[in-house]
């Protein structure tokens, strides 16, 4: 990213790396910035007036179009994403998140401020999980950030680990559903089950759905409770991503 406002004190996106699993690049781009920069932060970012002013520096609208195609039902693997999803000002599912700085087991256990006995999690730097876990040496000093070396060493941090990662973010995701079944009402009403399979397909999703708003269009203050099968077939289709096909990581 490079530096806008007084003394550079604010952040916009200068560039985005994305590599898929065998950490080929798919996508490499400058991105043009619509005002004036204050601090290109070079020495960290290696990004130029030049890059970013050049003809082939993509408009971020166009960007943020093309990382969301690239993408879509995919699972996105990073180092602080938060940062990242903000600068594109984009979003994406949370259990098809895999992000280094959250993941506990890479987190370091601190004394919480202005607590004698209270502790927190905080998140390591990449380099220094890189360096840890992986052995390599990213982000050296007096050296500019290379986001495509970033990327790659956040995908090796989470090969190194998916097995236990997946093992979570499915108890998460059980878990979730579990509470979203517990805390809505109950329907006064059957709805048929549907029973999870391959050969489900939208339109048994689309038919169900029809029938509710036909159904509580006669007493719109009814609660509406879905049926457990069925809270498994949305369950099963859209909350467990089948592959692993990019990685994203932007310039800081």
């Amino acid at each position: 990213m490079v530096g806008i406002g007084p003394n550079g004190s604010q952040s916009a996106l200068a560039r985005v790396s994305i590599v898929n699993w065998a950490g080929t690049v798919i996508l490499d781009t400058f991105v043009k910035v619509a005002v004036p920069v204050t601090d290109y932060r070079t020495f960290v970012s290696g990004v130029t007036a030049k890059d970013i002013e050049a003809e082939d520096a993509m408009d971020l609208g166009v960007c943020r179009y093309l990382v969301q195609a690239i993408l879509k039902q995919r699972v996105l693997i990073g180092h602080a994403l938060v940062n990242d999803l903000c600068a594109l000002n984009i979003n994406h599912p949370w259990y098809c998140i895999r992000d280094t700085a959250k993941y506990p087991p890479y987190m370091q256990l601190r004394r919480a401020h202005g607590s004698e006995h209270g502790h927190q999690m905080k998140a390591r730097k990449l380099r220094d999980l890189a360096w840890d876990k992986l052995g390599i040496c990213i982000q050296q000093m007096g050296k500019a950030h290379s986001s495509i070396e970033d990327a790659r060493a956040t995908l090796d941090l989470y090969k190194l680990a998916r097995n236990e990662w997946e093992t979570l973010v499915s108890w998460q995701i059980e878990k979730s559903s579990e509470a979203a079944r517990v805390n809505t009402p109950r329907c006064s009403f059957h709805i048929p089950a549907l029973t999870p399979s391959p050969r489900a397909t939208p339109a048994c999703l689309k038919q169900v759905t029809s029938s509710l708003r036909n159904r509580t269009s006669q007493n719109r203050t009814m609660p509406i409770r879905m049926h457990q099968n069925f809270m498994q077939y949305v369950t099963v289709h859209s909350q467990r991503p089948t592959t692993i096909a990019a990685v994203a990581h932007t310039e800081w």
